[in-house]
């Protein structure tokens, strides 16, 4: 019975060994899959790595590129009014200027014209009290 036995399990290993390399040979193939596939996973998360550092410094440089941008445009505005006021400026004060010197010289007609009326007023003055004398 022993040797039936040892036969019988001889014959059903005999059975089971195909089914086991198949095995073997499926879980082989699985983990080098497996393997590829964690590969393939590493450099694509080393790509998203790369690509998320990129996309900072692109868009780093996109605010910095439009603020620079941005600055000289109001920079720009800025020294277009202080000009369009300084042009205001000097206009308003040749204005004065020439008011000023048109009340001066008018001032000084005025003032002549009263001396000459009051050097008359006093030869007038002059001659009466001279006659009187």
């Amino acid at each position: 019975m022993n040797n039936t036995s040892d036969i019988t399990v001889k014959a059903e290993i005999a059975e089971l060994r195909p089914q086991l390399t198949e095995t073997i040979n499926r879980v082989s193939r699985t983990e080098a899959s497996l393997e590829q596939l964690n590969k393939s996973i590493a450099a694509g998360n080393r790509m998203t790595a790369w690509q998320f550092i990129s996309f900072i410094v692109v868009m780093a440089g996109t605010l910095l590129g439009s603020m620079y941008w941005a600055t000289g445009v109001l920079e720009k505005r800025f020294d277009e009014r202080f000009t369009q006021m300084e042009k205001r400026f000097d206009e308003r004060l040749i204005q004065m200027e020439k008011r000023f010197d048109e009340r001066f010289i008018q001032m000084e007609r005025r003032f002549d014209e009263r001396f000459v009326q009051m050097e008359k007023r006093f030869e007038d003055l002059r001659q009466v009290v001279l006659s009187k004398r």
